[in-house]
């Protein structure tokens, strides 16, 4: 007597296979840099700063223009003059 497995029967999936590969990162570029802008410019020019080196940082990594990071920047550091002088002179 011999040994017959019973058939077997590969269940089929419905879903694929996951690809391989690490999932896109998110660009934010523009966020950072308009968000720099009017942050800086307005109210608090250290956080300005830091979301426009931000918005360059992702500029460079993603091959867009930072413009935008180099303006809130700028914005943040005429924002900051300003305050300062008037700071001075407010007496």
């Amino acid at each position: 007597m011999t040994y017959n497995p019973p058939p077997s029967s590969p269940v089929p999936s419905s879903f694929p296979p996951p690809m391989p590969g690490t999932p896109a990162k998110k660009d934010r570029t523009e966020l950072f840099g308009w968000i720099g802008i009017v942050v800086g410019f307005i109210c608090c020019p250290i956080v300005g700063l830091i979301l426009g080196a931000l918005s360059i940082r992702d500029a460079k990594a993603s091959g867009k223009s930072p413009v935008l990071g180099y303006v809130a920047i700028a914005a943040s550091l005429v924002s900051a003059i300003v305050g300062g002088i008037w700071a001075i002179n407010r007496n």
